[in-house]
């Protein structure tokens, strides 16, 4: 066999390899990856890391709106207060935040996500 002729047959065994490749990733998108999208999950962490912001924005796959930090709930925090919401109640065993603005009270969960990083799901913001 010359090389053309190898090269003529590795293009459709490396084409049927990427096709049963993304089959299997399809297939265990949820074991693999969970809620979450990972190009989200990735534009995150760059947010945090890289441009050393305190809190980034993502959604998941029911497209809620999640805010994740690093570290410590207090950024979160100050970006209610910004929005005019005082932290009422801190719910660890159920993992809630509360907070209330006027006579309005919002509880909004939270979930550990990677080592060091705590993720909001859909607060009012």
């Amino acid at each position: 066999m010359t090389k053309t002729q190898k090269g003529i047959l590795a293009i459709p065994a490396l084409l049927l390899l990427m096709v049963i490749g993304a089959v299997l990733v399809f297939a265990n998108w949820q074991s693999l990856f969970g809620q979450y999208r990972p190009i989200e999950v990735a534009k995150v962490v760059y947010t945090l890391e890289v441009k050393g912001e305190s809190v980034a924005t993502m959604q998941n796959i029911d497209n809620d709106t999640l805010y994740v930090t690093k570290g410590s709930i207090i950024p979160f925090v100050d970006r209610m207060k910004e929005q005019g919401y005082e932290l009422t109640a801190e719910n660890r065993a159920a993992g809630r935040l509360e907070f209330q603005r006027n006579r309005n009270t919002v509880s909004v969960p939270t979930q550990p996500f990677w080592r060091g990083y705590r993720v909001f799901v859909n607060p009012p913001l």
